[in-house]
C-alpha cells in the first residue's frame, strides 16, 4: 500500500519530541537514536505518549472529524499486556467498556521468515513486521441505517476514519523502522476492504478465491455480499456455470502491506507469480440464490437492511 502523500507530509512535520514527550514525565524523554525508547516505558510501542498520540490525532485530522461527530469528549488509555501486545484506547468518557470504546487498535512485532512471506524464496533473510491483531473504529453514538446498515462483527456503525487509520499504521511501521503491516481480516468483507486498500494476500490461493467472490457478486450491495458470505450462503459452480452444493467459506489468512523497499520488492515478485498462476488455472465463480438470502434476513434480520428494498432493487 502506498502512504498518502499528504499523510507523508505531515509525518515530516511531526518531530519526535511531538510523538513521544509526556507532561507526567515533564517533558523529558529517552530515546535509541531512530527506534523505540525503552520497553519498560509507559509509551505505545515503547515510542508514542498519550500527549503524542493526541498530537498525531489532531494533525492527521481524526481529532476534528471527531468533533464533528459529537465524540471529542474521549480518553486515551495506553497498555501493553505481556510486554509484546501494545494497545491503544479511545474512550468516550473515560469509560473502559465495549459501548464506550471509539477506537481500539492492538498490535504486536513480530519477526517474519522470507519463506512465510513468499511462499518459496528463503534468500531474503527476515523481516521485522507489524502484526496488527485487532482494530476496532466504532461511532457509539450512531444507529445502522439504509445507508449504512450494520456488517458482520460490527456492534456500532464505523467511524469513517478507515482511510486515516490505514495510513497512520503504516506511518508507524515506517518510523519505527519495521518491513510491513500485516493484518489477518477476520471477515470477508473486512478482507475486501484491506484488499482496496492496498494490502496482498500471502498466499496465492486466498487472492485468488476473494477475487472471485467480488466479481461474481458486483450486482448485490457490498452488506448484501458481506452477510452472504458470513452465512455460508454463496455456492460454487461447476464448470457450466451451475451452483453446487458446496459452500464457498471464507478462511481468514494474511495480509501483508509492505513499508521498506527491500520487502516490497518481494511483493512485486509475489504479485507476478499471482499473475501467473491465475493465467493457468480457471478460476470457479460463486453464485447465489437471491430467495435463499432474502428469506435469511427474515429469519435473522440485519439492521439497515429489509427484504422489501432488496427486491426493490431487483437483487
Amino acid at each position: 500500500m502506498t502512504i498518502s502523500k499528504e499523510f507523508q507530509r505531515i509525518a515530516k512535520r511531526l518531530s519526535v519530541f511531538d510523538l513521544v514527550a509526556s507532561p507526567e514525565e515533564g517533558g523529558e524523554f529517552s530515546l535509541l537514536a531512530d527506534g523505540p525508547a525503552s520497553r519498560g516505558s509507559e509509551k505505545f510501542l515503547g515510542y508514542y505518549s498519550r500527549e503524542g498520540i493526541r498530537s498525531a490525532l489532531k494533525a492527521y485530522g481524526v481529532h476534528e472529524d471527531l468533533e464533528e461527530l459529537g465524540l471529542a469528549h474521549y480518553d486515551i488509555k495506553v497498555s501493553c499486556d505481556d510486554g509484546s501486545r501494545h494497545r491503544v484506547q479511545l474512550l468516550l468518557d473515560s469509560i473502559v467498556d465495549d459501548d464506550h470504546r471509539l477506537i481500539d487498535f492492538i498490535v504486536r512485532p513480530i519477526t517474519v521468515r522470507a519463506a512465510t512471506v513468499t511462499e518459496d524464496d528463503t534468500s531474503a533473510g527476515c523481516f521485522e513486521m507489524l502484526h496488527v491483531e485487532w482494530l476496532c473504529l466504532q461511532n457509539p453514538l450512531a444507529g445502522f441505517t439504509r445507508e449504512r446498515p450494520r456488517l458482520p462483527g460490527q456492534r456500532y456503525p464505523g467511524l469513517g476514519l478507515g482511510y486515516a487509520a490505514h495510513n497512520m499504521t503504516l506511518l508507524i511501521a515506517q518510523r519505527l523502522g519495521y518491513h510491513g503491516v500485516i493484518n489477518v481480516p477476520e471477515h470477508f468483507h473486512l478482507a475486501v476492504i484491506y484488499d482496496r486498500a492496498g494490502y496482498d494476500f500471502v498466499s496465492k490461493e486466498h487472492d485468488r478465491d476473494v477475487d472471485r467472490v467480488i466479481e461474481s457478486t458486483r450486482h448485490l450491495h457490498f452488506a448484501c455480499t458481506a452477510w452472504a458470505a458470513e452465512r455460508h450462503l454463496l455456492r460454487i459452480t461447476d464448470s457450466e456455470g451451475n451452483a453446487t452444493s458446496e459452500a464457498w467459506i471464507y478462511r481468514p489468512a494474511e495480509m501483508l502491506a509492505p513499508v521498506s523497499e527491500s520487502l516490497d520488492g518481494l511483493i512485486l515478485s509475489l504479485k507476478e507469480r499471482v499473475r501467473r498462476f491465475r493465467q493457468r488455472f480457471d478460476v470457479p465463480a460463486v453464485t447465489l440464490d437471491l430467495d435463499e438470502l432474502r428469506q435469511s434476513f427474515i429469519d435473522e434480520p440485519v439492521e439497515g437492511i429489509d427484504t422489501d428494498s432488496l427486491r426493490a432493487k431487483g437483487i
